[in-house]
């Protein structure tokens, strides 16, 4: 089973409703997407609730959309009500929506009242709201919560794939691969948004239909990774790296998580294979660097912060050198050639050095060391450095807290 937010998604509740909604309403997608998103609630609840129901009460498949209870007495009353409501709801719905549509072609004034009618009853289960106005429901709305999955309309497209595919009345409008990689766009946008939580269970449906595929894992443990879920993120990140050994950003956010983990000796072997594969990758000398840190060999975490801060400067520096006429200047002085060094060589070395925070972040890591190490000179040295390094707009107190705190 999938979770988003916490919660669980049943695949096989998930598929019957897809399937159910498409079947009773067809494309819904020419209805507003605060209605979609109800709609795809509706028949997701009743058909979770019959899955609830066949596998002996697992009232795990309701979470969402049950209040917390304090007492065995309250949840049977919320779970009373919310079957009453589950039920109702999706007898009633496809009559309404049908009504919407055809309100909207022959009397389309009245569509968005509709509308939000329809939103009232299905989303906020406002008791006879037919009867009330929209004034005193858009009151109660207020005092209302809502029990939702956000996104569980993208949810189901995705678990619809493999019924679509298998069918052969021509429902597949698009092929299957292009049907798997719309939904993986779609998972990489929320996670562009840094909106992981949401991006997560699409990515778990898309594994279910491509197991081979390494690049799901991988971006599902990125988004267990960074909903703090470090168990999960471990697994899936294995099962990528299974698949595919030799791929540096992954072998680097495994680093990352077995770091987290505090599992230190594992991670420095994973981050030292992606340095390995990845030379000029200095965000992995950086990990490596803390990871070593963290485990209290700040000798060993210093010599890969330097490895890092060499690295980026002869990158920058090979780069800056290409303008050979802005770097250079030849002169014969007492009949002797000498090549003089410009100033743009410097001004654009520190131009570059500044436009990426790494540099930055780096030396101040090696002030950290150098200050665990007793070399308070040396870390001052460092700490000015990396506030010089610091790009316009960046915000990154560190190395100016280190200076204060040694004075």
């Amino acid at each position: 089973m999938a979770t988003i937010n916490d919660y669980v998604i049943s695949p096989e509740a998930l598929h019957e409703a897809a399937a159910d909604l498409r079947d009773e309403l067809g494309d819904i997608s020419d209805l507003p997407s605060e209605l979609v998103n109800t709609l795809a609630n509706v028949y997701y609840r009743f058909f979770a609730n019959l899955e609830h129901i066949r596998c002996g009460g697992n009232t795990r498949l309701l979470e969402a959309f049950l209040p917390k209870a304090s007492s065995m007495h309250d949840a049977f009353k919320n779970y009373t009500v919310f079957n009453a409501q589950s039920i109702a709801a999706y007898e009633n719905v496809k009559g309404m929506v049908v009504s919407a549509r055809t309100v909207r072609t022959e009397e389309p004034e009245f569509y968005p009242y509709l509308i939000t009618l329809i939103l009232d009853m299905f989303k906020y289960n406002i008791d006879k709201a037919g009867s009330k106005t929209p004034i005193r429901r858009g009151i109660e709305r207020k005092f209302k919560t809502v029990y939702e999955i956000q996104n569980l309309f993208e949810l189901m497209q995705s678990a619809s794939v493999n019924r679509m595919h298998q069918s052969d009345d021509g429902l597949v409008a698009v092929p299957i691969e292009e049907k798997i990689q719309d939904q993986r766009e779609v998972a990489l946008g929320l996670m562009r948004q840094n909106k992981f939580s949401e991006a997560l269970p699409i990515l778990l449906l898309l594994i279910e239909n491509n197991s081979d595929d390494w690049s799901l894992y991988y971006m599902a443990g990125q988004c267990s990774y960074y909903t703090n879920k470090n168990s999960d993120a471990l697994k899936l990140l294995y099962k990528a790296l299974k698949l595919n050994q030799n791929e540096v950003h992954l072998l680097f956010t495994l680093g990352l998580v077995l770091q987290k983990d505090e599992a230190y000796e594992v991670a420095i072997k994973v981050l030292k294979k992606a340095i390995s594969l990845a030379p000029s990758f200095f965000e992995a000398y950086n990990s490596l660097g803390l990871t070593y840190r963290k485990n209290g060999q700040f000798r060993e975490a210093l010599e890969w912060y330097s490895k890092a801060a060499e690295g980026i400067l002869a990158t920058v520096g090979d780069e800056v050198l290409k303008d050979k006429e802005r770097c250079f200047r030849e002169s014969i002085v007492d009949g002797n050639k000498s090549v003089d060094i410009l100033p743009y060589v410097f001004e654009r070395t520190h131009e570059m050095l500044r436009s990426d925070p790494t540099y930055a972040i780096i030396k101040n890591n090696m002030g950290v060391c150098l200050l665990e190490l007793g070399d308070i000179n040396a870390a001052r040295k460092q700490f000015e450095e990396s506030i010089q390094c610091i790009p316009d707009g960046y915000k990154y107190p560190d190395p100016f807290k280190h200076l204060e705190l040694i004075g």
